[in-house]
């Protein structure tokens, strides 16, 4: 994150941080702006997604206490 030597301008940063964590104002910017949602992920995290949804798939062991 960008770092001011201003107190205007961290008052700025600190407005914008507000407005964009209101989900309503997210969607009013995307349409607004008319911005491309890129839904690829980097390399490294789609083998994290990938192994994760995998994982899920697989069956839990059964703990040796179960019968």
């Amino acid at each position: 994150m960008a770092e001011f030597d201003t107190g205007q301008g961290k008052a700025v940063a600190n407005a914008i941080r507000q407005l964009i964590r209101s989900e309503d104002n997210r969607r009013y910017l995307h349409d607004a702006l008319d911005l491309a949602v890129d839904l690829r992920l980097p390399s490294p995290l789609a083998s994290l997604v990938e192994a994760l949804d995998q994982a899920g798939r697989e069956p839990f062991p059964r703990s040796p206490n179960e019968r």
